[in-house]
């Protein structure tokens, strides 16, 4: 409908722009299309209406036994059983297997196999089963992976720790050969200093004695 508006505005608008012979051809062609559309939809709206209205004998299940009757008189929770041809209402298939065709809600001519509520239940039911064991396998996949991702990390800290305390015991052992190298250097020193002091001790000695054998020996001298 809001494509006819449109086309109308347009038609109006060549109308005004002294385009008569266009905005007439246009306009009757959208007259003719909206003709054939509005006909189209009055046709569909009968033939559901006539759907609606047609009447026939339904076989039913009552007390375990088929009665017959007119399909006006059907109430939701009926028990049909299904013969073949057009369906007079809206079920849900509750035993075996029937053909079906969907033209009437799809357009296309295509037959389809239907099953009874209890053969899906069943498949949805494996169907389910099957995606809960997937997913539990996915889920337990995944955990192991954490684990061992979780593993390798702790393995990978411990490794790394162990090199830190082997760093660490090295740094120790050079700092320890280097304070025992400090120590014989001052050991060395210290004997450097106390031969040095001998050294001198000897010299001072020697000189004293040196002194007084000079003395002893220019005393006769000045006596005389």
């Amino acid at each position: 409908m809001l494509l006819f508006c449109l086309q109308y505005v347009e038609l109006a608008y060549l109308a005004y722009k002294g385009y008569w012979v266009y905005s007439v051809i246009f306009g009757l062609l959208a007259v003719v299309a909206l003709a054939a559309t509005v006909s189209a939809k009055m046709k569909q709206h009968r033939s559901l209406a006539g759907l609606v209205k047609q009447q026939g004998i339904v076989p039913i299940v009552q007390g375990g036994w088929v009665r017959a009757i007119p399909s006006y008189r059907l109430v939701p929770g009926d028990i049909i059983v299904l013969q073949e041809g057009r369906p007079t209402c809206d079920m849900v298939l509750l035993q075996g297997s029937c053909l079906v065709s969907e033209s009437m809600i799809s357009g296309e001519v295509a037959y389809w196999t239907l099953l009874c509520c209890a053969v899906l239940q069943c498949a949805m039911l494996c169907c389910s089963v099957l995606c809960c064991a997937v997913l539990q396998c996915a889920m337990l996949q995944c955990a192991m992976l954490q684990c061992a991702m979780l593993q390798c990390a702790m393995l990978q800290c411990a490794m790394l720790c162990c090199a830190v305390l082997q760093c660490a015991m090295l740094c120790c052992a050079v700092l320890q050969c280097a304070m025992l190298c400090c120590d014989a250097v001052c050991y060395a020193v210290l004997c450097c200093s106390m031969l040095c002091y001998a050294v001198l001790c000897c010299a001072a000695v020697c000189y004293a004695s040196i002194s007084c054998t000079c003395l002893l020996l220019l005393s006769p001298l000045c006596c005389c």
